[in-house]
């Protein structure tokens, strides 16, 4: 089974609804505008949807901010250029991110249920999750931990029921998969700021330091890092696919257990490279078939 996982585009700009003068869009626009904008290249994701459709996995995944204030036009941008993913027959799995929940506005709402319908090709609702998504003996968690929060804030929440579920009992030959937001930790394995982490990831902690979760896809941290957990956990951030081009490709064997990881990196020009990148990941022991870990 393959799995296609990247993050974070933000398709942005400047509001287009008057009430965002009164809530915290028109921060989040003009940091956008006059800080973000330069290094977020919309293209990049466009190109992330093609090779996505040339590697032909059986899932792809977008864990989430596919918007910037969760403006409905940003949705609508985004959900056109995804558009070609959602129309194929990968299974697509989209999960929004803070800022695809960036506030409490009706029409924002209504915009993120309706984008979160159709870009999960109308399987469930948003009100589904927490939930489980099987292909076979791989169980796919899905995880909805955005929650509006005030200007200063970028954190999320993970719920009493997304814990259960992380923290259940394995199933004989279950390969248990996360699929959310927020990662546990930063890059070093440090708690994130107060600001922007997830509130409750103890839970998830828990559940990869005792092997009830195999691998934990994400993303809120744009830089792309790998960390792993115990002996055969690992949570794998794309980070944002727009700033660092980066399409984490993860390939499991349903019959051994073991699990493959390298990255797709999207360079500047555009152009698609393949690589193992060593150097960037010292504390993993890859093989040279880039092995990530053996879970049965």
């Amino acid at each position: 089974m393959k799995i296609v996982h990247f993050s974070d585009p933000h398709a942005g700009g400047w509001p287009q609804s008057g009430s965002a003068f009164f809530d915290k869009r028109i921060i989040g626009a003009f940091n956008y505008n006059l800080r973000r904008k330069a290094h977020f290249k919309i293209d990049r994701l466009k190109t992330a949807v093609e090779k996505s459709l040339l590697l032909n996995p059986q899932v792809v995944a977008i864990t989430g901010d596919i918007t910037s204030v969760s403006e409905p036009w940003e949705f609508e941008l985004a959900c056109q250029i995804l558009k070609p993913l959602v129309d194929s027959d990968i299974k697509l799995i989209y999960i929004p991110g803070n800022h695809d929940a960036y506030v409490k506005n009706r029409k924002c709402k209504e915009a993120l249920e309706k984008a979160f319908h159709y870009l999960n090709q109308g399987r469930y609702e948003l009100s589904d999750l927490p939930r489980s998504e099987k292909c076979k003996n791989v169980n796919l968690v899905l995880l909805n931990e955005a929650i509006p929060t005030s200007p200063v804030f970028s954190c999320g929440q993970l719920c009493e029921d997304s814990a259960k579920q992380l923290n259940a009992p394995l199933e004989e030959g279950e390969i248990r998969i996360a699929v959310g937001h927020f990662p546990a930790l930063d890059s070093n394995k440090d708690e994130i700021s107060f600001r922007r982490k997830l509130y409750g990831n103890e839970a998830l902690k828990k559940a990869l330091n005792d092997g009830k979760v195999h691998a934990s896809l994400c993303g809120h941290i744009h830089k792309p890092f790998i960390n792993q957990y115990g002996k055969n956990s690992f949570e794998i951030c794309a980070g944002s696919i727009t700033a660092n081009g980066h399409i984490n490709v993860l390939e499991i064997n349903q019959v051994d257990g073991t699990l493959h990881q390298h990255w797709e990196i999207i360079d500047q020009n555009n152009t698609v490279k393949s690589t193992k990148i060593f150097a960037n990941f010292p504390n993993l022991n890859y093989s040279t078939d880039n092995l990530l870990c053996q879970v049965k």
